[in-house]
C-alpha cells in the first residue's frame, strides 16, 4: 500500500460474535481486486490494520446498481416481492424452541407466536417482511440474534 486510499462501499449487515462486532460492506466487483490492492491487501495472520470509516451522503450515483435496476422497473411490470433472507431468518428464530426459551416466554398456548412479537418489537417492525436487508430493523434483527446464540452457544448449553 502506497499511499492511503477511499472508496464507496454499501453498508450490508453488522453481527456479533462474542466481545466483536463484524461490520460487512460491499463494494461492485469489477472494482473489488483494485479496492484490495489499495488496502493493501489480505492481512497477514496476527496483523492489524485501522481504517476509518465515514459515511456519505446519499446520492443516486451511491445507491447500488440492483436498486437502482428495480427502481426502473415499471410499478405494474413489478416482479413479486424480492427473496429477503431476514423475513425467513425472523420465522425460523421465532419458531426455535432455545429461542423461546431464551426470550423468557410466558406459559401461553403459542410460544411461537410470542417470540414472533418479541422479535417485530427489538426491530421496530409490524412485520417480519418490514426487516429489510441494510435497514436498522435488519442491523436490529442481527444483534438480536448474536446476542441469542452467544447465549445458546455458551457454557450453559456445553459448549466452550
Amino acid at each position: 500500500m502506497s499511499e492511503p486510499a477511499a472508496f464507496r462501499a454499501v453498508f450490508v449487515k453488522c453481527h456479533q460474535v462474542r466481545d466483536e462486532v463484524y461490520f460487512t460492506f460491499s463494494v461492485p466487483a469489477e472494482l473489488g481486486t483494485q479496492y484490495l490492492d489499495s488496502i493493501g491487501g489480505f492481512p497477514k495472520p496476527g496483523e492489524s490494520r485501522w481504517f476509518a470509516i465515514a459515511q456519505l451522503k446519499p446520492t443516486k450515483e451511491d445507491t447500488p446498481q440492483e436498486l437502482q435496476r428495480t427502481r426502473q422497473i415499471p410499478l405494474e411490470n413489478e416482479p413479486a416481492r424480492p427473496h429477503n433472507p431476514y423475513s425467513r431468518r425472523a420465522g425460523i428464530l421465532s419458531s426455535d424452541p432455545l429461542f423461546q426459551t431464551w426470550v423468557v416466554t410466558p406459559d401461553c398456548k403459542d410460544k411461537a407466536a410470542y417470540a414472533a412479537s418479541i422479535i417485530r418489537n427489538k426491530c421496530g417492525v409490524t412485520s417480519r417482511k418490514d426487516i429489510l436487508p441494510g435497514s436498522d430493523a435488519a442491523l436490529r434483527f442481527d444483534l438480536l440474534q448474536s446476542a441469542f446464540v452467544v447465549w445458546r452457544d455458551g457454557p450453559k448449553h456445553g459448549a466452550v
